[in-house]
């Protein structure tokens, strides 16, 4: 097992959606540039159809969030918009870009269907935590093609996003930070989680550096590891010195993504009983 590298690219590409800004600072050349984007985000208000969804928080980390409801607080009918709020921290130095990453339903099958990004707006800012850090609101608008294949409840297994927020210093015009948020929301209740008491394995490993630094591996549902080196064959699930392991899953179809500075994977895959599953990435 050797160390993944990380070259730097050349060129970086940014899609602007919408940009919270808070009044530009006196200038000020001898401040240290803000950190505040090292704060906690939150995950906030959820809606299907327009009916607000409560939320019962399984995980969370700064920069991820993994919560869950019961199948029966779906609205009636098929799935047609969803609406998510993000509170993000902020202070009056930075200025935030917020961008939509991934957006899918994901389905029992182990199949992924995206959503349309339908536009979003940006709320108040507020110590709504009462702990001292200002909270910027976003709200994230998604709605399900009319042309696609209906989806009915009984078929979610969940909604997966992922999110970005650019952090940019208001006197210099630095990027200070682009603050990836992994959220999953679990649809409980219709035989979702994989399936099954039985449980196995899987590691995802790579054969070469790609030299794009470590890779962060997210299983839909379960959470993320990294990969921190690469392997000349393929390794056993009990081999945990270059990451990527996931271990004890139920058996039953999952999706994943996995990404570093300039490539990413997608894709799904099913946990057998008692089985290691060796997935390369290439």
């Amino acid at each position: 097992m050797k160390k993944l590298k990380l070259l730097v690219p050349l060129f970086l590409l940014f899609t602007f959606v919408f940009i919270s800004c808070e009044e530009e600072p006196e200038n000020d050349e001898s401040r240290e540039p803000s950190t505040v984007y090292l704060q906690r985000s939150i995950q906030g208000l959820f809606k299907i159809n327009g009916q607000d969804i409560a939320l019962i928080e399984n995980s969370s980390t700064n920069n991820s969030a993994v919560d869950y409801f019961e199948v029966e607080d779906l609205p009636n009918g098929n799935v047609f918009s969803i609406d998510i709020s993000m509170f993000v921290p902020t202070d009056e130095t930075v200025s935030i870009i917020a961008d939509v990453e991934t957006a899918t339903i994901e389905l029992l099958n182990g199949s992924s269907v995206p959503v349309s990004y339908a536009g979003g707006s940006i709320g108040e800012a507020a110590d709504f935590l009462g702990n001292g850090v200002i909270m910027q609101k976003f709200t994230f608008n998604f709605i399900y093609p009319v042309e696609a294949p209906p989806i009915n409840a009984s078929n979610l297994f969940g909604f997966n996003f992922q999110f970005s927020f650019e952090y940019k210093d208001n006197l210099t015009g630095d990027i200070l930070n682009n603050k990836l948020f992994d959220s999953f929301i679990e649809v409980r209740g219709t035989g979702g989680g994989g399936g099954g008491s039985a449980q196995g394995d899987i590691i995802f490993w790579v054969n070469q550096d790609f030299g794009c630094g470590p890779i962060s591996v997210t299983v839909t549902g379960v959470g993320n590891t990294t990969i921190t080196g690469f392997y000349g064959s393929a390794p056993s699930c009990t081999d945990t010195g270059a990451g990527g392991n996931f271990d004890d899953l139920p058996t039953g179809n999952y999706s994943f993504s996995a990404a570093c500075t300039n490539i990413t994977w997608s894709g799904n895959f099913t946990i057998s009983e008692n089985q290691c599953l060796r997935f390369q990435l290439n």
